[in-house]
């Protein structure tokens, strides 16, 4: 049996100015936008596998991996418009700026069944994946949950024509969740023409 944990943080800050100028030739008319942007993610995960195989006779085995993981991100996008008076950016523009919170918590049971010969290795097996959402704007104090549930499938082919060359097909099922910038609800202006 083998047991795993792996522990992973990460911290992003970002600041920018966005600003342009769009003419527009069949209205006649100007479009101006001017912001400072602020932004920081910050991630925690915890990663915990779990794994016993048992030999059946000398070329197959049989498993079972159990797994766990837990994600908590928090995203702060802040978007400032300059003050009309004095032209400094300190007005905070509420509809671009959001404060988010995600965690992200799966189960992942797999069993599998190998099969080694001289020139044949075959690896099948399953996974049920449990996913579960929470996500929080925290300004708005917005709550949201969700789960899934996915049947993943898993094969392993292997050929060898020799010792150097062989011939190997691999299927992994998989679902990734998406990441907190893709999940905050925050309108975007980096592409001025496409809002």
């Amino acid at each position: 049996y083998s047991i795993n944990l792996n522990l992973f943080q990460s911290n992003s800050n970002a600041t920018g100015h966005n600003n342009s100028i769009n003419q527009f030739f069949s209205t006649l008319s100007i479009d101006t936008i001017g912001r400072y942007n602020a932004s920081s993610v910050n991630n925690k995960t915890v990663n915990l596998s779990v794994s016993y195989t048992e030999p059946i006779n000398k070329n197959q085995v049989i498993g079972i991996v159990l797994k766990s993981k837990s994600d908590i991100s928090k995203a702060d996008k802040s978007s400032f418009l300059p003050d009309k008076l004095t032209g400094v950016y300190n007005v905070i523009d509420s509809i671009q700026s959001n404060n988010f919170q995600n965690t992200f918590n799966t189960e992942n049971i797999e069993l599998m069944y190998k099969l080694q010969l001289e020139k044949f290795n075959l690896n099948i097996g399953s996974a049920l994946q449990v996913d579960y959402f929470s996500n929080k704007n925290i300004i708005t104090n917005k709550k949201m949950h969700q789960s899934f549930t996915n049947l993943v499938p898993i094969a392993n082919l292997t050929y060898n024509f020799s010792t150097t060359k062989n011939l190997q097909f691999t299927y992994n099922g998989t679902s990734q969740p998406p990441s907190i910038q893709q999940l905050q609800p925050t309108i975007s202006t980096n592409d001025s023409l496409n809002i």
